[in-house]
């Protein structure tokens, strides 16, 4: 049942309450810790933006396409992905 268990349909989970905002903070959850997962890494500094350039973006673009994201939501990830690019 849908009450007990997320259900996947054409590549994207239901709940319950079949809202995408937990979802959303799933995808929120997986940038921050993908961009900690980076910073983390021994890499020089232009490899880390090519770990997220290649890595961390394409993983982040579908969820982002499938479910509906507040502007105010897409704009936190992208002043933390932001801040990131900027050291």
């Amino acid at each position: 049942m849908v009450k007990e268990k997320l259900v996947k349909s054409l590549w994207r989970w239901y709940q319950n309450t079949l809202s995408d905002r937990s979802q959303v903070v799933e995808v929120h959850k997986m940038a921050t810790e993908g961009l900690k997962n980076v910073d983390k890494s021994k890499l020089p500094g232009k490899f880390k933006i090519w770990c997220l350039q290649f890595g961390l973006y394409p993983r982040l673009i579908w969820p982002l396409t499938m479910y509906e994201v507040a502007l105010s939501r897409m704009e936190i990830i992208e002043k933390k992905c932001g801040a990131y690019t900027q050291k």
